[in-house]
């Protein structure tokens, strides 16, 4: 009994462990429920309307990056480093006022572009989904500062509560029967009622303060977080692309199968994520030792395993019962991904590492180098095997990004202590 104590009043007293608990427990949960969410969606729209939100999400996803220019990670790092009153007032302001401006700039080139080319199509779907990735976008402005205090339950709590609202409403829509429309306005709706509750905590529970700046201060931190942004908008369109593409070549039906089985992979990459975010201020504030460094290392591959031969055994039953016979053939795509489940949950963390470690050049490199021989693959592989051969090009991607980090994290990890 007094070990069990004693085990417990330690793991209240490590931060990262306690974040990481709260994550595992709250996106855990909601994951489930956006399952849930997902496949009562799939079902109810069928696969040609879901795949057109999920084309929809894509393309908006892809748009969204230009909204923050990469500011997002470099604040995080700052504040990690200073939680001053003064210096988080000025990097949350600027955060604010670049995305203010940035999202209006970007909307009315897209606006000005669609004369000429289809960028984006502002049909009505396509409106909410993009005014839902803009209140999105606000919201990891006040995501950034409760990471960077490692106060992670927060972010962990509303996606909970998030998706709750998602699966409720959905019910209601389907009864009201307000079909594409309704499920798109559900996300929207969803996304402010949060939006404005992490905000109150933001300004009225941590006294975060907007005030005057300079354009030229918001003009550094863009020049200075360039490479987060490229870095991001790499590993966005390498991601992000195949659906695009999809759905441009395949049609609604094949984007349905693909994002389908991508929706498996999400919540595979739940695991990594979490433990990501919540070493990321450890990491930069150079709390994590050469001895710790690698035992991460082994036991995220090793949680990579496990996870690979269980999805591969399980994902035709899954995909069956939550989806049903229209989205069987899902299935074939999510054993393909398999393959590479334990490289990629190393590449989460030794990138997180590499960019705590104010490496961020590296990281860029690798996504640069990966991305172009994704793309390439892409644009091979996805006119003759359109999902199956997405998630080939995806793949090899992974093993590429896997040589690379190995390679810069070996050097770094001398510069460890321990």
């Amino acid at each position: 009994m007094k070990t069990v104590s004693k085990m417990l009043s330690s793991l209240k007293g490590n931060v990262a462990v306690m974040n990481s608990i709260y994550l595992t427990i709250a996106r855990f949960t909601r994951y489930g429920l956006m399952f849930i969410f997902t496949s009562i969606c799939a079902r109810y729209l069928g696969t040609n309307d879901y795949g057109i939100i999920s084309y929809n999400f894509s393309l908006v996803g892809i748009i969204t990056l230009l909204f923050s220019l990469g500011a997002d990670t470099y604040i995080i790092v700052q504040l990690s480093k200073s939680r001053k009153s003064e210096k988080v007032n000025k990097l949350i302001t600027i955060n604010i006022v670049n995305r203010l401006f940035l999202i209006a700039v970007i909307t009315l080139s897209i606006i000005i572009l669609n004369n000429f080319v289809t960028i984006y199509s502002f049909d009505k779907v396509a409106i909410i989904i993009y005014l839902t990735a803009i209140i999105d976008t606000f919201r990891t402005v006040s995501d950034g500062f409760f990471q960077s205090i490692e106060k992670l339950k927060y972010i962990a709590w509303f996606e909970f509560a998030r998706a709750m609202i998602l699966l409720l409403g959905v019910i209601v829509i389907m009864k009201l029967d307000y079909g594409l429309v309704g499920v798109a306005s559900l996300y929207l709706f969803s996304s402010a009622i949060f939006l404005v509750l992490s905000y109150y905590l933001l300004f009225n529970k941590y006294k975060v303060r907007l005030v005057k700046t300079r354009f030229v201060d918001s003009i550094d931190i863009i020049k200075i977080a360039f490479p987060f942004f490229l870095s991001t908008a790499i590993t966005m369109i390498a991601t992000q692309l195949d659906v695009v593409m999809i759905g441009n070549i395949g049609g609604n039906v094949q984007t349905a199968y693909y994002t389908t089985a991508k929706k498996i992979i999400d919540i595979v990459l739940m695991a990594p994520s979490i433990i990501a975010m919540a070493l990321l201020p450890k990491i930069s504030n150079q709390e994590i030792t050469k001895k710790n460094s690698n035992k991460i290392v082994k036991y995220i591959f090793g949680i990579g395993v496990v996870v690979s031969i269980g999805v591969f055994l399980f994902s035709k039953f899954v995909i069956i019962l939550a989806f049903g016979k229209e989205y069987e053939i899902s299935y074939h795509i999510i054993r393909v991904f398999c393959v590479g489940f334990p490289f990629i949950f190393v590449n989460s963390f030794l990138s997180t590492f590499l960019n705590g470690n104010g490496k961020q050049k590296k990281v860029l490199w690798v996504n640069v180098v990966g991305t172009v021989g994704n793309v390439i693959l892409n644009f091979i592989l996805i006119p003759k095997y359109l999902s199956i051969g997405a998630a080939i090009a995806t793949i090899s991607t992974i093993f590429i990004n896997y040589i690379q980090f190995t390679i810069y994290y070996k050097k770094e990890e001398f510069n460890l202590k321990g």
